[in-house]
């Protein structure tokens, strides 16, 4: 055998070992990456879960400060409810004892304060009957925005009337806010967003009150304004509080991160708020000055 052969040979042998070994080191790296795809899976669903956490989390805190005012708005037309079911109690009392007495003796029998009462009666009756009317439509619509606003968070979409959101949104939080802040509505007509509107009253609720407790003691102005630029609906919620200073705008939306005092703020909201919103694929953003106010600007596209 020739020292060529050999040489082949040997040649032959280092490229199997060398292609042998190729292969265990690609076996090797599709194993990493395997695991590493498996882990960024685990860390997603991880990441959603928590997401989620925070979304209901955050809704109970608001859930909780809409509770008194909620409670508040509800005993309003229960009591004259109540107050005019009694009224028509006594009213049918009355009745009563008139149809007893024109059993037993003529009309002309029947004494001149039963006439009176009787002219009462017909006097007052369609009225009660409207207030009645009024204070269970304002409980049904009371039931019906905590209920849609309670409701657990879903991923459903469907094209929506933001305005309609805001002003129930707003009919949630009114009790709630300090006595003289006077929120003002500029609204545009708007095309229908597709959009969660739970997630999306959440927002708006978070930004309310952060600028009524960013008011003087007793409350101030806010405004929401809404308005179509391109193809994105665009909201305003702008305060005349005192300002947040620019050191703590590139913080304001970092989880856990507020100006508040410890013990009246989480820091949770505008956190959750950013991630609503982003996760809608849309944008949100602030602008303050000291002294002057915060505007918070959300942008959600229509499409």
């Amino acid at each position: 055998m020739s020292d060529s052969d050999d040489e082949y040979k040997i040649a032959y042998r280092r490229e199997k070992q060398a292609r042998k070994r190729a292969e265990e080191v690609i076996e090797e790296r599709n194993r990493e990456i395997y695991h590493l795809r498996q882990d960024l899976v685990e860390t997603r669903e991880q990441l959603e879960s928590n997401q989620e956490t925070l979304l209901q989390a955050d809704k109970l805190k608001s859930m909780g400060q809409l509770a008194s005012g909620i409670t508040h708005e509800i005993n309003n037309p229960l009591a004259y409810i109540t107050s005019n079911v009694n009224l028509l109690s006594e009213y049918y009392a009355t009745l009563t004892r008139f149809i007893a007495l024109q059993r037993l003796a003529h009309e002309n029998e029947v004494d001149e304060k039963m006439k009176k009462e009787l002219a009462l009666i017909m006097e007052d009756g369609p009225e009660i009957f409207c207030e009645i009317d009024e204070g269970l439509a304002r409980i049904g619509s009371i039931v019906s925005n905590v209920k849609r606003f309670a409701r657990k968070h879903e991923r459903h979409r469907a094209l929506s009337d933001i305005n309609q959101e805001i002003r129930s949104t707003l009919k949630l939080v009114e009790k709630q806010l300090k006595p003289d802040t006077r929120i003002g509505l500029d609204l545009e007509n708007l095309p229908l967003v597709s959009c969660n509107l739970s997630e999306v009253g959440q927002v708006i609720i978070n930004l309310v009150m952060n600028a009524d407790q960013a008011a003087p003691a007793q409350g101030g102005p806010i405004k929401i304004t809404t308005r179509t630029e391109g193809r994105c609906a665009v909201i305003n919620v702008s305060d005349q509080g005192s300002g947040i200073p620019e050191e703590e705008l590139e913080n304001i939306f970092d989880p856990f991160f507020t100006t508040k005092p410890v013990g009246e703020g989480t820091g949770l909201g505008l956190s959750v708020s950013y991630g609503i919103i982003e996760d809608h694929g849309g944008k949100i953003s602030v602008a303050s000055e000291l002294g002057v106010g915060t505007t918070f600007t959300i942008v959600l596209p229509i499409d």
